[in-house]
């Protein structure tokens, strides 16, 4: 202890204090900054830590890739039906009746109706003879690309004629004169049911 305290050498006391001082100091200072390596990379790993976590959640947040859509699949005539009737029972000449065609789906599932010009065929009869239709000619109205049919619902598509009589090449003559006629009509392979609808045209 004594040496400890009172150091025992050639030169002063004060020598050998001086030098213990810088090396306790110099010990501190590597002390510190072991402490501060490893406290930093300590504080890293747990922000590393914290993303990776996050990562693994992001997947289990997203709702939408568990839904799935639906097909309708098409309609197939055979499991409907299709009424045909006029806006009115009487028209004047040249007054443009109103054909209206009810497409029916009382038992089948629910089904995609894919409608075409070509397909939709509206006759007009003044007893034997036709008098108008659209098969095979241009129609003026649009028709709409399909029609979907719930199961147990009705769904009308309409047309006009202009009242006027047209032979099989399409073309257009006088207007129908007084008398009776029918309407018939064939809508995407579905055929409308009897008795048909019948409706006059006076003077």
């Amino acid at each position: 202890m004594s040496t400890v305290l009172h150091p025992v050498g050639p030169h002063e006391p004060r020598v050998y204090w001086i030098r213990r001082g810088v090396l306790l100091g110099g010990l501190l200072v590597i002390i510190l900054l072991v402490a501060t390596t490893c406290g930093g990379g300590g504080g890293g790993g747990s922000t590393n830590t914290g993303k990776k976590n996050t990562g693994t959640q992001s997947p289990s947040t997203s709702p939408s890739s568990t839904l799935t859509k639906t097909t309708v699949e098409a309609c197939d005539p055979a499991n409907l039906e299709l009424t045909v009737s006029t806006d009115t029972t009487t028209y004047t000449v040249q007054q443009a009746p109103k054909l209206i065609g009810t497409l029916g789906n009382p038992d089948g599932p629910t089904c995609k109706l894919a409608r075409s010009a070509d397909e939709e065929i509206w006759t007009v009869k003044s007893g034997t003879p036709t008098v108008w239709s659209t098969d095979g000619c241009p129609t003026e109205t649009q028709i709409p690309k399909s029609i979907k049919l719930p199961a147990g619902s009705t769904k009308q598509v309409t047309i006009f004629w202009n009242a006027k009589l047209r032979t099989s090449s399409c073309v257009e003559g006088d207007y129908a004169q007084p008398g009776t006629y029918t309407l018939d009509a064939t809508i995407d392979g579905v055929p409308a049911s009897h008795p048909l609808a019948v409706f006059h045209i006076k003077a």
